[in-house]
């Protein structure tokens, strides 16, 4: 009776490693997000999850047409370094069904609803100081 040697099969298992930051997948072996440059976890924390279920809400602050205006405002809260998103386009005004309507350019800026306050506030800034240099040139061309 001849009897064969037990083969041992070996398992390949990889373990996946995780960018907690950007929530890439990397295979064993990696340390470091390639991107980000964090250092990769085996297993996102539960309560990390429970972060992103529970974000806050976007709400709109600003809607507008004029793109000077925008761009002042945006570069305000940029320096403040708040979230937002910003939805602009000539599509925005389809929605009227009014031909001329239609065509014009529009902006809508959302900011998370905790955040309102401390972006109308920058919106009134930016109003106030513009009131301010037109009331200045008015003053200088006399």
């Amino acid at each position: 009776m001849t009897i064969f040697p037990e083969i041992k099969q070996k398992q390949y298992y990889t373990r996946i490693m995780i960018c907690p930051h950007c929530k890439a997948e990397y295979r064993e072996g990696f340390m470091r997000c390639a991107d980000c440059d964090v250092a990769l976890v085996s297993e996102l924390e539960l309560e990390s999850a429970n972060a992103e279920e529970s974000s806050p809400e976007l709400v709109s602050v600003l809607e507008t047409e004029d793109s000077s205006f925008l761009a002042d405002v945006i570069s305000l809260i940029e320096e403040m370094k708040i979230p937002y998103v910003l939805q602009s386009g000539t599509a925005l005004g389809m929605g009227t069904f009014l031909q001329s309507d239609a065509l014009e350019w529009r902006a809508v800026l959302y900011t998370p609803d905790h955040l309102i306050n401390t972006v109308e506030n920058c919106i009134s800034r930016v109003k106030a100081g513009r009131s301010k240099e037109l009331s200045e040139e008015d003053t200088s061309s006399d």
